[in-house]
């Protein structure tokens, strides 16, 4: 599957290869997504957003959805489960393969801009 943007360059758009299954069912693994580089201010929860990971000592680039934009408090339980602010995440986009996270974590979003 690819989604494509005619115009290329001119639109803003950049073609990404996403090589790994980390997004599936959204974007099948080795599908080819339209991104346009963005300075990540109007970041919303939902949001598909590529980002490097030189911080956490990886050259990779990395496709994840947004769960906590803001000041969101994000939690995931020792089960898996997400829950944003006190109320859980319900995310029909992932297949039904158990959690992601597999220990416990916490973490509040920085406020944008920040």
């Amino acid at each position: 599957m690819s989604i494509l943007v005619s115009g290329g360059e001119t639109t803003g758009y950049r073609t990404w290869h996403a090589e790994s299954g980390a997004m599936e069912a959204t974007y099948p693994a080795r599908s080819d997504v339209a991104v346009k580089p963005l300075d990540g201010s109007g970041v919303r929860r939902g949001d598909v957003v590529l980002f490097s990971a030189r911080e956490w000592g990886s050259d990779s680039i990395f496709m994840m959805r947004v769960i906590g934009a803001g000041s969101d408090h994000v939690v995931i339980d020792e089960p898996g489960r997400v829950s944003i602010n006190g109320k859980t995440l319900h995310e029909p986009y992932l297949f039904d393969s158990g959690p992601y996270f597999p220990r416990l974590w916490r973490s509040r979003s920085p406020k944008a801009g920040a």
